[in-house]
């Protein structure tokens, strides 16, 4: 099969790859006025993946590669003609012909676009450093320390302190840790996006004099200061931001010298080691939009009331999705019972502690930007918390999934009466895995209550657009009342906290400007089993086919609380 590919291939294309061994094959290939030598690897998994392909030599640099292997493909993206291995092999070779002839521009900008790639294998140093900074501006020459543990991970900040806070809360770095390793760290941003050199041989004075050649006036003023100061030992990190239209990149360097009595100058030091350093960008801005997160949250505050089953995945998405400012309301303690249906574990249910500080906790760690608040005082009492009315307009929106009607429709009343008030969310759960519900209320529109007002009197009934007939109660319990529940599983919750927070989200960044009932519709299949019945309106919906319903929600006319506004 092989030899029939390369047979193939150099009738096709007029080439003449030769056997090496039983799945190696080398050729020249005139690639404009250039000869370039080229390996072809068919025994890598080949037809059912691409052939390795290795330039042996080349007069020029040659972007999408790494020891000379091309990367030719995202496989992941592309349909492989297994059945058809002379094809496979062609499309192969005609991608690495298309890189080996970009011209000098596009090789330029597909460097820069996997510029880390190349630049940190070239001499690495075992340094990994984490870069906390704001974005710099166009004429920026900053000092900065960067701390570190053991050596080899390293954090720099704006502030040293915020540098402390993520080694010691996120990186599991002791205080003793990281007073210990402490180095210095130049940021400079570079005036255009000409690269260093990318050779392995990398030499203090080669990167010297790239750096003084794009960089400004007053910069230069400053670098060269630096580079004035007289040192015995060198021990200090370079890191260069250098512009490009894929966003700015990091090329970190750690000179090092380290030859005693000798009181020189960086500027007459062409023998100081220099070496790459891997580095990460963590800083929010970055992470938010590299994440997909929507930038615009980070400075909403949301009131979270509930943090349940589908609660605590509700915190978990808002603050994956960047929301800047949460705060956690609930007085229940989590339990062993919860473990099979909550985002917290059963280490976390041993420790005995409220759900809103497990939450806090959990959300902290996976979060550093994020502003948690578990709010413990006031009892931690959703019923005291709403009746501090005007703490309430400090949040851009109030969430409830207590799954407590009575609660939830206080909340409604209390925030119709405000002038400024936040719009509000509630979601919930069916039992059994039949459904779930958000409902979004915002002035002008309907409110929670119409969805709890009888059509004729305006008197509180059950819940309008429940999927179960009224009058029947899902509670179970195995130990006492204390350990009653309504039965629905993890899957359910999820369902029901992603609905939401798409809907919160929209709400938050404006996409949403009415009031709103969305649901999701299960099976029945269980309910039924267990001799309950479902409601017409669930019945309706299950004739329909629909998995998911949105609607508006009216300004109700006999709404007790809102029907006089409409």
């Amino acid at each position: 099969m092989f030899e029939n590919a390369i047979k193939h291939l150099n009738n096709e294309r007029g080439v003449s790859f030769e056997k090496d061994s039983e799945s190696l094959f080398s050729g020249n290939v005139l690639v404009g006025n250039e000869n370039v030598t080229m390996e072809i690897d068919l025994g890598k998994g080949f037809p059912k993946s691409f052939p390795v392909i290795t330039i042996k030599s080349s007069p020029h640099f040659i972007p999408h590669s790494s020891d000379g292997k091309l990367c030719l493909f995202d496989e992941n993206n592309v349909i492989i003609k297994q059945n058809m291995p002379e094809q496979v092999l062609m499309d192969a070779f005609d991608r690495a012909i298309e890189i080996l002839e970009m011209d000098p521009e596009t090789q330029k900008q597909e460097v820069l676009r996997e510029f880390f790639a190349y630049w940190t294998a070239l001499s690495p140093s075992g340094l990994h450093l984490y870069i906390n900074l704001r974005e710099a501006s166009i004429h920026e020459y900053e000092e900065y320390t960067a701390i570190g543990a053991k050596g080899k991970q390293l954090v720099v900040s704006d502030n040293i302190e915020e540098s402390k806070t993520i080694l010691l809360n996120h990186m599991e770095c002791s205080r003793e840790d990281v007073e210990k390793f402490k180095l210095p760290c130049y940021r400079i941003r570079l005036r255009t996006s000409a690269l260093p050199k990318l050779d392995s041989s990398l030499s203090w004075k080669g990167i010297r004099n790239y750096i003084l050649a794009n960089i400004t006036g007053g910069q230069k003023r400053r670098f060269n200061r630096m580079l004035s100061e007289k040192f015995n030992t060198v021990n200090r990190l370079l890191l260069l931001t250098i512009p490009s239209k894929y966003g700015d990149q990091y090329a970190c360097l750690w000179l090092h010298h380290n030859r005693k009595k000798r009181n020189v100058s960086l500027k007459n030091m062409p023998e100081c080691t220099v070496k790459t350093v891997l580095t990460t960008r963590i800083d929010q801005q970055y992470m938010l939009v590299r994440g997909g997160a929507e930038t615009k949250l980070h400075e909403k505050s949301v009131l979270l009331i509930g943090c349940g089953s589908v609660g605590g995945f509700l915190a978990e998405n808002l603050c994956q999705c960047g929301v800047g400012s949460l705060d956690i309301l609930d007085n229940d303690i989590l339990s062993v019972d919860n473990v099979h249906r909550h985002v917290l574990g059963f280490g976390d249910a041993v420790k005995g502690k409220y759900k809103s500080d497990l939450m806090k906790e959990y959300l902290e760690s996976h979060f550093p930007y994020a502003d948690i608040d578990s709010l413990s005082f006031v009892d931690r009492s959703a019923e005291a918390f709403i009746q501090d009315h005007k703490r309430l307009t400090n949040y851009d929106l109030i969430i409830s999934a207590t799954g407590n009607p009575a609660i939830d429709l206080e909340i409604n009343d209390i925030l119709h009466n405000m002038n400024d008030a936040p719009p509000f969310a509630v979601c919930f759960n069916e039992p059994y895995g039949i459904g779930g519900h958000v409902i979004v209320v915002l002035k002008g529109g309907g409110c929670l209550r119409c969805l709890y007002s009888d059509t004729l009197s305006g008197e509180l009934v059950p819940f309008q657009g429940s999927f179960v007939k009224e009058g029947q109660s899902f509670s179970k319990n195995i130990s006492g009342c204390s350990s009653a529940y309504v039965e629905y599983s993890v899957l359910d919750s999820q369902q029901t906290a992603i609905m939401a927070s798409r809907l919160i989200i929209d709400v938050l960044i404006g996409r949403c400007d009415h009031s709103t009932l969305k649901s999701w519709i299960g099976s029945a299949d269980k309910i039924r089993e267990e001799g309950f019945e479902t409601s017409d309106y669930y019945n309706d919906m299950e004739q329909s086919g629909k998995s998911f319903i949105a609607r508006e929600i009216p300004c109700f006319k006999r709404c007790r609380t809102c029907g006089s506004c409409s």
